[in-house]
């Protein structure tokens, strides 16, 4: 696969500046439903090919004088750091929806009365993922008890400031415990900012395994041209298994034209929606009606870790700083 489509996993939603003072929720700023809904989201849930492009289409069928407009953060995936900014513009901001945001990021924002009417779009589970070329399957760890002796200088790994995957390696570290932190902290062979900086340096040749999602091997069983390439990138299964991320969709705090934005969030959480976001965003869908592609099966053996209660935002600053000493 000589490039990554922007729609497989792109970016990662996490924040810089992730913790500033808290404030109340902005006034809603009236009920008319304007010709226009603009979307906040990642770069990985718009382009060619990507579940936004299957949206406006659908979209168009239910209303053809609209038009629906994504906005991507420019030069980071800061989703929560473009929300302060529109809740500071008040009744001027032209966000109605945001899109991508992960648990630990919809915790923040809703202490900041920045989104409402929160509900889970889509859902997934981080994983190692080697390339069984350079890493074959008799060398793989069974347990996280065996990850340091087995993956030690061979992982590449995201910057848990500013990837949604880099807080997932942190949530396995302090919050699943899978792993003690000065063996964490010398396990990977690099550390990249974005999700999509470390699977591209993987996919070059830069490094044996990669911390990315599990249905990272799906998207190869699913698009590789060659019975060879799809049986190569598989996600390395764990005895106790690896955190789970859901990303959300909601309002945002200071939405115009709620009326048309909720009517398109349901549309999102519908059947038509639901069944395309496997094989563009290359996740699982939040609808357990959704039908997988047989090419995905395979990847639902992979044991899923959710915590007994989300994290704090304190606690995860508290992770952050630990990491980052």
């Amino acid at each position: 696969m000589a490039k990554l489509s922007a729609s497989f996993r792109g970016g990662a939603f996490f924040l810089a500046g992730f913790f500033l003072s808290l404030g109340a929720r902005a006034a809603d700023c009236g009920s008319g439903d304007p010709k226009e809904i603009h979307v906040l989201s990642s770069e990985s849930f718009v382009g060619k090919g990507s579940v936004f492009e299957a949206l406006q289409g659908e979209w168009a069928k239910v209303c053809a004088a609209c038009k629906l407009v994504a906005v991507t953060p420019k030069g980071s995936s800061d989703l929560v750091g473009r929300l302060r900014s529109e809740k500071r513009r008040g009744c001027k901001s032209r966000i109605e929806i945001v899109l991508g945001l992960d648990s630990t990021a919809l915790a923040v924002a809703r202490a900041e009365g920045l989104v409402s009417d929160e509900r889970v779009f889509d859902r997934g589970t981080f994983a190692f993922i080697a390339d069984t070329k350079r890493f074959p399957k008799a060398q793989w760890p069974k347990s996280w008890k065996e990850v340091d002796a087995k993956l030690k200088g061979k992982a590449l790994v995201q910057d848990p400031r500013l990837s949604s995957p880099g807080m997932g390696w942190l949530r396995a570290i302090y919050e699943m415990k899978a792993l003690p932190e000065a063996a964490a902290k010398t396990l990977p062979l690099r550390v990249f900012p974005s999700w999509s900086s470390a699977y591209e340096a993987f996919m070059g040749g830069q490094g044996a395994v990669v911390w990315s999602y599990v249905t990272s091997e799906s998207y190869h069983r699913c698009e590789e041209k060659t019975p060879a390439d799809r049986e190569r990138y598989l996600a390395i299964p764990l005895e106790e298994g690896y955190p789970q991320v859901e990303e959300w969709i909601a309002l945002t705090g200071v939405a115009k034209g709620r009326g048309k934005a909720r009517e398109l969030v349901e549309l999102m959480m519908g059947p038509t929606i639901q069944a395309k976001i496997a094989t563009t965003n290359w996740m699982m869908p939040a609808s357990t009606a959704a039908k997988l592609p047989d090419c995905m099966k395979a990847t639902t053996s992979i044991k899923a870790w959710s915590p007994s209660k989300p994290a704090t935002p304190n606690e995860v600053k508290a992770w952050i700083d630990r990491w980052s000493l």
